[in-house]
């Protein structure tokens, strides 16, 4: 039976305690134990390598992609780079520009629900998105998928991989 890491999150939320949990997949018998464990290691290494902000809860299935990479930090530096250009570089208004691009890339261009996540209004998503795309001269037709994928490393990974000024 698979866990639900939003259940486990509202609960230790509920119970105010002070912990974090990283999750596998539930996998049959020994040989599937051995690999839901890999799996949580996998997401924990992430967790405590992640930047501020982490979840409580992290299962491996909505990191995985991120979670397989991070023994690379130097190639993900680059790909992030290669990617993001000068949006890659670590500062608090471009890191407000990453996450706003990322999360209105994760709920397919949706203004209003980049909004509704971001608690912020919908102007300002649209503002953002379009400083991000006219000044670092990004292109969301061309490679969302690489776009998406370099923002969502830069969540887990912050300053590991991003450029000093």
């Amino acid at each position: 039976c698979p866990v639900d890491p939003d259940t486990v999150a509202a609960e230790l939320a509920d119970a105010a305690l002070p912990v974090r949990v990283a999750l596998g997949i539930v996998r049959p018998g020994l040989d599937g134990f051995r690999r839901s464990t890999r799996a949580a290691a996998r997401a924990k290494v992430l967790a405590l390598s992640a930047a501020a902000g982490t979840p409580a809860v992290v299962a491996f299935t909505r990191v995985a992609p991120v979670a397989l990479l991070v023994e690379e930090p130097r190639e993900l530096a680059d790909f992030v780079f290669d990617t993001l250009g000068e949006l890659a570089v670590d500062d608090r208004r471009r890191e407000l520009l990453r996450e706003t691009l990322r999360v209105f890339l994760a709920t397919n261009r949706s203004y209003a629900a980049t909004a509704d996540q971001l608690m912020v209004h919908r102007n300002t998503v649209h503002y953002r998105v379009q400083r991000a795309v006219d000044h670092y001269h990004l292109d969301l037709d061309a490679n969302a998928f690489d776009l998406h994928f370099a923002l969502t490393i830069c969540r887990w990974h912050g300053s590991k991989v991003l450029r000093r000024e």
